[in-house]
Parts: structure tokens; C-alpha cells; sequence
């Protein structure tokens, strides 16, 4: 009978070893789960763990900036094996609607906070085509690979970056980028072009797994023994003969020092930790080496991000470098010619060239023309978008473009994306308005939103006078959508007329507050010059909020108010919202376009000059009376009296705040000769001041300041100064 002791010390070294660790199964399904499913149905659940990488909560995504895959990372799974199934272009994409792109991958594999899923991993499968693929051309042009891309979803930029990666000199080949990726990993499978899709293939993998298991007994001992460390998978090669399936055993980056050296650079570019001035030194690095091209992409994210510390901080000196280099500048130029039928990319490209100044105005004028042209001249959502990007990423300036209208095909607007483009683009188009309205009408039966779009990409392209006066006949509809859309126009258009005007006002009253806000827009935006239309804009402001109030008084300071009314309304609100500064000051200012006040209003102005209760009140006034045209004389008089005020302070501040002005009632100009004679030199040199910029000198002032001559040096200054002039 054994011993207590000895069944205790059996036990113990029975449970000294740990419980058998499952080999884990990462799978990426970004498109066909019928290959991870083949790989469920062949590796027995005892021995394999299947973990999906991609989350389940999509819409989660669509609220968040962070990638889905930065959120796998910190999960810390340990891949033996990783699965990754999608359409592949540079970025993995397809049917669920996430993407992974290559750009990602690389700069996870750079910082080293994903090794669990990108290194070690004993295989990886890439079922997407051109997953391994070389600089070689498959039987596809460029035009056609493109057309493949886009048919298949993929935004046009995504899928043009992606065919310059595929076939022109700009970007490694994705076989060495995936290699370097997956850096640490033993054998990475692919394809080298077009690869089957998932239900096409899912029996010669079954059959894969079958030769495996004859082989090897079953795929966890092939993975157990380490059979995967094998230069050339035979079994997955033969039964996958039919396809472009290709093997890389170890990394093929480590066969080349340059590309080493290449990758580590571009490392560097992505390693935020890095200080900026390696990281500058590492962009040099690059330009240095036989192939720039292929790290275009790094390159471009890193001007992108750090043009100004380039230009002007610690990189300026790297740049000035770079930009002097007429070798950098030739090789860089000569990948031009790979980017035919590539619009979006010969732009981004074309930026690079214009950041380093390796390209004259007249050739970038030239070709920036070209590119745009090709981009929008067949409007689809494609080329939309892309405008969109260029314009957010500041490749695209809208403000200058280097294509007319000559350039556009005839017809051009034949669908909702032309308008669209031209809209984002706000290209001033004069001869295509007409066009454009014609397109409403085309559609005002069937299709009334395309309508709409007409009216709203006319109010963004400036309308002509005769274009607003067209559309204004469609605020006599009855339909809502019209009538705002027509009001946002008018509000862009340079349209004057009184009847236009006033029947913009009548929407003030309207039931729908979205046609009301409308209709207030429009007529503060275009300054209404008519009385009766200023006075119910005016009457709007005892029932507005504040920043509507803001709004109202703002627009009338750019406008002559010739209503007497509309300036009774302004008055008794600002009287009423003293204690509101920024009210008071934009209830002030909004008579500052204003050629002749009402009586009221001056009488009110006059209580303003005639209070010190709130010197910032009375300075404001001040500054703005300095701004306006206002020639009446009770106005001046009362300025000119502030030199009997006791208070130096006071007086001073007051020709502070008047000394810019230009012209001063000649009936009271005499009395500001009292300035020049203050106790105070501060004083007397802004009034000099105020003296040098009056246009409007009277001889009898001019006389009576020469009479003083010798009195104190800044009347002597003065003098000498109207004799010169």
C-alpha cells in the first residue's frame, strides 16, 4: 500500500504541469467567412481556439474617430494563426463595411503595439488579391484595375492610391510590405493577383487540410512540430495551383540590407516618439536612397502632418536641403508619367512637388488643370468624394482653380453630381447658370430634390442678377422646399429690386420657423436699402435672443437705415440691454453705414456724449461717431466741448478716441484750437494728431492756430506741418 506521503508528492507533480494551451485561431473577416469556416471545420476545437477579430458593434465605429483594429491590439489575443479575408487594394475592404488598411498595419508594426497579432504569428493567410504581389502587371490595364476597384465599392481616392501602389513606382510592392508587417512570422500566404473568391476556393482548401492530414497526421501536429518552418508549403501550392497563390517563407526583408534600411526610415517617420529633427533626417534618408518612390506614402503623411516644422522649425534647414537637391527633384519628378488615368493622385502628388518647390507655377498651373479636369468632368459620387478629401486635406485650394468653363464637356449637368462638384468647388460659373436652372425645371415634376440642388448650388456659385430675378418668380409656389431653397439664393445674389425684397419679407411671418430663419437671412445678408422692409427686420429685435439681436444689428451696421422707425426700434433696444456691453456695442455700431440719422436717434446720441456715468459707454460712442459719416452739427459741437472737461484723463481718452477722424463740422472746428493749448502734452500731441488728419480745415482755423505760433512745440509742429502741406 503506498505511502500518504508518496500519493501526496504523485499528486503534486501530476497537477505540476499546466493544462494544454490551445493553439489560437485569429481570423480578420472583412468580407467571405467562408474561408475561416473551412479552417472550423478541419481544426478540432480541443486543440484550436477560434477568436474573431473584428467587433460585432459596428455602429459603434461610425461614432468614434478610433480604428477597430487599434481596439484589437489592446485585447492582447495571441495569434498562431491569423486569417485575414477581404477585397484587398492597398486596404483589406468588403461586405462588412470595415476596412484595414496597409498604411495601419505598418505603422502598428513600426511602434510594436500590436506583436501579439502582427509578430510571431506561425501562419498567416491573406485570402485578397494582390496580397503578395510585385510591381509586375497582370493582364489588367491600369484603366481596368481601377474600374474593378471602384465596382467593387472602394472610394475612388482609396482606389487610386491603390493602382499606384499595384503598378507605379510609388509604394513598395505589397509582398515586401507585407513582410515587413509581419516581421517575426514564419510563412505568409497570398496572392500575386487575382485571387478566388471565398466560396471558389473553400474546396481547394478543404483539400489542403485533407493532404495535411495524410501527411502529418493532422494539422496540430504539422503546427506542434513545426512542419510550417518549411521553405515551400507543397501541399497548399498544389491544391491552389489554379490560383495565384504565392508563399513567403521569412521575412524577404531581411534578404535585402536596403530595404531594411528603408522600412526602419519609414519607421521612424510614423514613431511620433521619435524627436522630429531624426525624424526630418530620416525623410533625407530616404530621398538619399535609390527608391524614394516607394516610400511615397510615408512621405506624404509626413508633410501632411508636419509642413510647417519642416518650413519653418527645427526641419528648416533638412528642407532648404531637400528643396535646393536638383537630383532629389528630377528622380522624384520622373514618377509622374506612371500616374496617367490617376486624376486624385496626380494632385496629391503634384502638392508634394509644390511643397519643395520642384516644380515652376506654370507647369503646376498646367498639370493642376489637367488633373482637375479628368477628376470632375464625368461627376459620379466617386469623383464628389474625392473633391471633398482634397478640399479637407488642403490639396485642393477652392479659392483658386486653373479650369474654365471651356474645359468642361457640353452638358455637364446631367446629374446631381455635377451640381454637387460645383457646389464644394464654389466655381463661379456665369455661362452654366443658365444650365443649371434648366436642370430645375427638367426635374420640378419628378424629381423636385434635384430641383432643390439647383437652387443650392446656385446660391453657393454667386448668381447673376438676371439668373436671381428668374428663380425669384418661384417664391409665388406653394411648395415649402422651393420657396427655401429660392430664399437661400436670393440671399447670395445681387439682387435689388423692391418688389423682391418685399416679397422676401412676407416669409418673416411664415408658419415653418426653418422658411422664417430663411427669409431673415437672405434680407440681412443682402442689406436691404428699403425703409418699410429695415423697420420689420428691426421689429424683429423686441422678440429675438440675443445672438439673433446680434445678428440683426450686425447686419444693419453695413446698410444706410433710411427708416426712421427701424432706427426708433434700434434705440429703445439698446437703451433697454445697457448693461449688455456687446448689445450696446453692436446697437451703436449698426448705425455706423448711416448717412442722416432721425432726430430721435441724435437726440439719444447727444445723451450718450452728455453722460459719464459709464466711461466705456461714452468712449464707444465716441470710437464709433469716429467711424461714421455724420455731418450734423450737434454731434460735433458736443465733442469739441470736452476741452472744458476737468478731468485730463477724460480729455485725453476722448482725442484718443477721435483722432482718426477725417472731417469735423467747420462751425465748431475752432473750438478744438483749445486742445493744442491743454496742460497736458499728451493732450496737445493728440490733437495735433486730430488737426493733421481733418481734411476739411477751414482757413479761419488755420488762422488762428498760426496766431499761436510759439506757444508750446506741438502747436510749432503743427504749424510747420500745414505750411508743408
Amino acid at each position: 500500500m503506498l505511502n500518504k506521503k508518496w500519493i501526496f508528492y504523485f499528486y503534486c507533480f501530476l497537477f505540476s504541469f499546466p493544462a494544454f494551451a490551445k493553439y489560437q485561431v485569429c481570423s480578420i473577416t472583412i468580407n467571405s467567412a467562408d474561408e475561416i469556416e473551412v479552417f472550423k471545420e478541419h481544426l478540432s476545437p480541443e486543440k484550436f481556439e477560434f477568436v474573431e477579430l473584428l467587433p460585432q458593434n459596428k455602429e459603434h465605429y461610425k461614432t468614434h474617430d478610433s480604428h477597430w483594429f487599434y481596439d484589437a491590439c489592446k485585447k492582447n489575443y495571441k495569434c498562431d494563426i491569423l486569417v485575414i479575408s477581404g477585397h484587398f487594394g492597398g486596404t483589406f475592404f468588403g461586405k462588412s463595411g470595415f476596412t484595414l488598411p496597409t498604411e495601419l498595419l505598418e505603422e502598428q508594426s513600426c511602434n510594436k503595439s500590436c506583436s501579439q497579432i502582427l509578430s510571431n504569428v506561425k501562419e498567416i493567410f491573406l485570402f485578397g488579391c494582390n496580397t503578395l504581389s510585385d510591381k509586375t502587371k497582370d493582364t489588367r490595364t491600369y484603366e481596368q484595375y481601377l474600374k474593378v476597384l471602384l465596382d467593387d465599392g472602394m472610394a475612388r481616392e482609396t482606389a487610386e492610391r491603390v493602382v499606384a501602389a499595384r503598378y507605379s513606382p510609388l509604394g513598395a510592392p505589397f509582398h515586401k510590405r507585407m513582410n515587413f508587417i509581419f516581421s517575426g512570422s514564419k510563412s505568409i500566404y497570398g496572392f500575386d493577383q487575382l485571387s478566388p473568391l471565398g466560396k471558389h476556393i473553400s474546396g481547394s482548401l478543404k483539400n489542403y487540410f485533407k493532404s495535411i492530414n495524410k501527411r502529418y497526421g493532422s494539422y496540430y501536429k504539422y503546427i506542434h512540430n513545426k512542419s510550417y518552418e518549411r521553405k515551400e508549403n507543397t501541399e497548399l501550392l498544389t491544391n491552389l495551383k489554379h490560383t495565384t497563390i504565392s508563399q513567403a517563407y521569412l521575412p524577404l526583408i531581411t534578404k535585402d540590407i536596403k530595404d531594411q534600411i528603408l522600412f526602419q526610415n519609414k519607421c521612424i517617420l510614423f514613431d511620433n516618439k521619435v524627436p522630429f529633427i531624426k525624424r526630418a533626417e530620416s525623410l533625407k534618408n530616404i530621398f538619399e536612397s535609390d527608391n524614394s518612390g516607394s516610400a511615397f506614402f510615408a512621405i506624404e503623411h509626413f508633410l501632411g502632418n508636419y509642413q510647417s516644422k519642416m518650413v519653418e522649425g527645427e526641419g528648416r534647414e533638412i528642407f532648404r536641403n531637400l528643396k535646393n537637391n536638383e537630383t532629389f527633384s528630377q528622380k522624384f519628378k520622373s514618377f509622374y508619367k506612371h500616374l496617367n488615368h490617376l486624376p486624385y493622385m496626380k494632385i496629391v502628388y503634384l502638392n508634394i512637388l509644390k511643397r519643395f518647390q520642384w516644380i515652376d507655377y506654370l507647369e503646376l498651373k498646367t498639370k493642376m488643370k489637367e488633373s482637375i479636369v479628368s477628376l470632375v468632368k464625368n461627376p459620379d459620387s466617386e469623383s464628389y468624394m474625392s473633391i471633398n478629401l482634397l478640399i479637407a486635406d488642403n490639396q485642393l485650394d477652392k479659392r483658386k482653380f486653373f479650369f474654365t468653363e471651356k474645359d468642361l464637356p457640353k452638358g455637364y449637368i446631367k446629374n446631381i453630381w455635377s451640381l454637387l462638384i460645383l457646389e464644394k468647388l464654389q466655381y463661379e460659373s456665369p455661362h452654366l447658370q443658365q444650365e443649371i436652372l434648366d436642370f430645375c425645371y427638367d426635374n420640378r415634376k419628378d424629381k423636385i430634390t434635384f430641383c432643390y440642388q439647383s437652387l443650392n448650388t446656385l446660391a453657393h456659385i454667386k448668381p447673376k442678377h438676371d439668373i436671381a430675378l428668374e428663380v425669384s418668380n418661384f417664391l409665388n409656389e406653394n411648395d415649402n422646399g422651393l420657396i427655401f431653397y429660392t430664399l437661400r439664393l436670393l440671399g447670395q445674389s445681387p439682387i435689388t429690386n423692391y418688389s423682391t425684397h418685399a416679397k422676401m419679407a412676407t416669409f418673416l411671418n411664415h408658419s415653418e420657423p426653418w422658411i422664417r430663419d430663411e427669409a431673415l437671412d437672405a434680407l440681412l445678408f443682402i442689406k436691404t436699402p428699403h425703409a418699410d422692409i429695415q423697420e420689420k427686420l428691426a421689429e424683429i429685435l423686441n422678440h429675438s435672443d440675443t445672438k439673433l439681436a446680434e445678428r440683426i444689428l450686425s447686419s444693419f451696421s453695413q446698410v444706410n437705415i433710411v427708416s426712421e422707425k427701424a432706427m426708433s426700434h434700434i434705440v429703445y433696444y439698446i437703451h433697454e440691454n445697457l448693461e449688455n456691453r456687446n448689445l450696446f456695442q453692436n446697437g451703436i455700431a449698426s448705425f455706423k453705414s448711416s448717412l442722416n440719422l432721425s432726430d430721435f436717434t441724435l437726440d439719444y446720441f447727444y445723451k450718450l456724449l452728455e453722460s459719464k456715468k459709464d466711461l466705456s459707454i461714452l468712449y464707444f460712442t465716441l470710437e464709433t461717431l469716429s467711424q461714421m459719416k455724420i455731418k450734423d452739427l450737434g454731434i460735433y459741437y458736443r465733442i469739441s466741448q470736452f476741452y472744458k472737461e476737468p478731468d485730463k484723463k477724460i480729455r485725453r481718452s476722448v482725442l484718443n478716441h477721435i483722432s482718426s477722424l477725417n472731417w469735423f463740422h467747420p462751425n465748431v472746428q475752432s473750438e478744438l484750437v483749445y486742445f493744442l493749448q491743454d496742460e497736458s502734452r499728451k493732450v496737445r500731441y493728440l490733437a495735433v494728431q486730430l488737426f493733421k488728419n481733418i481734411e476739411n480745415l477751414t482757413q479761419e482755423t488755420v488762422n488762428i492756430i498760426v496766431s499761436l505760433e510759439g506757444s508750446n512745440k506741438e502747436i510749432d509742429d503743427l504749424i510747420s506741418f500745414l505750411r508743408d502741406k
